[in-house]
């Protein structure tokens, strides 16, 4: 079976385009050759004007898309040195954020189902649907300072629009929140009933889109699936304490209440995923956020494509793999120890290009 496989879901001429994520066993996690298929097939569909609207799904009951598969840009081929692994991760980082601004300004109506594991990469898909459905299983993150990378796929840009102006302590913590968070912080819309999810796609399967506009056919169904008892929202539970945190004048001071968090398993969960991040990772990300808070869409793309490819020239990206995906030994040594000794003056020259 297909990594990613393609349908056109519908009776009559008009049909809604049906994009399954079949990396089961990765977790759904999206390959070079997966991104540049669903690219290729989005701009074919577009194309076409029988093209109603777009359905993302994956399959399995773990994952809608755990993240971007890395593993294989971390690894130097014999042939590579630095400049030439680097210039490999562009194409597959260009490729992926190709596509993921492409679902951003598609024409017709999209519509994402993001069950289960929902990061970096599911989220890159995810965003820039028009009507994103969690389900009670959800769990969502950015985790990518744990591997020495930053929050990428468009996160300058959405991660500077989240109520709450939770969008850095999401980035530098890698935090965990579930489907009631996703919507309280406006990373998600609608929350249907997990076991429903097959539902969806079987009724558009049967329907004549021909005489309806998919906006108000994806309400329907979401309606008829709708499902609002929702895990309590961690966030909201404890905005209070991230309201003082962001607050913090200074990155390592906020870093360090972060580290520090207890009283609640998810807390203590907080603490543990923001001191497993590479120093290096968390500094680029707090001053890539700061530098697009103005960017344009296409402006935060630049940035990202540019900046990751030098991350994975000269950051800690290639060692955090090795650590968390390869080796698996979870003892990266990074570049800097700490916050106060990463090169902020080099990162900055990064950001402005």
């Amino acid at each position: 079976m297909a990594a990613i496989q393609f349908q056109q879901l519908g009776q009559g001429s008009r049909f809604i385009g049906h994009a399954e994520l079949c990396n089961e066993r990765k977790l759904n996690a999206l390959d070079h050759d997966m991104a540049k298929a669903f690219l290729d097939q989005l701009s074919a569909w577009e194309q076409d004007p029988n093209f109603a609207g777009l359905l993302i799904t994956g399959t399995g009951d773990r994952a809608f898309c755990a993240g971007g598969d890395v593993k294989e840009l971390a690894v130097r081929k014999p042939e590579e040195d630095a400049r030439a692994q680097a210039k490999r991760g562009a194409a597959y980082f260009g490729c992926e954020y190709e596509l993921d601004e492409k679902i951003w300004r598609c024409a017709q109506p999209t519509m994402v189902i993001a069950h289960g594991i929902t990061m970096g990469g599911g989220m890159g898909l995810m965003q820039g649907c028009d009507f994103r459905l969690i389900t009670e299983t959800t769990r969502i993150a950015m985790p990518e300072t744990a591997i020495g990378f930053f929050p990428d796929v468009g996160s300058s840009w959405f991660l500077n629009r989240v109520n709450y102006h939770m969008g850095e302590i999401l980035g530098i913590s890698g935090m965990h929140i579930n489907g009631a968070d996703a919507i309280a912080l406006n990373l998600a819309d609608y929350s249907i009933q997990n076991e429903t999810r097959g539902n969806i796609v079987e009724a558009l399967s049967q329907m004549t889109l021909d005489d309806t506009d998919t906006q108000t056919i994806f309400m329907r169904l979401i309606g008829q699936n709708i499902n609002n008892n929702l895990p309590a929202s961690n966030v909201i539970e404890n905005l209070g304490l991230f309201e003082h945190i962001r607050r913090l004048p200074t990155l390592e001071q906020r870093y360090e209440a972060l580290s520090q968090l207890n009283g609640s398993d998810w807390l203590e969960s907080v603490a543990k995923t923001t001191v497993k991040g590479s120093p290096l990772s968390i500094a680029i990300t707090s001053q890539m956020l700061f530098a697009a808070r103005f960017h344009s869409l296409k402006e935060c793309f630049e940035l990202e494509a540019r900046l990751g490819e030098h991350v994975v020239e000269y950051g800690d990206f290639v060692e955090g793999v090795r650590a968390v995906l390869v080796d698996k030994d979870h003892s990266p040594d990074w570049s800097f120890k700490d916050l106060a000794s990463t090169p902020t003056d080099r990162i900055h020259q990064v950001l402005e290009g």
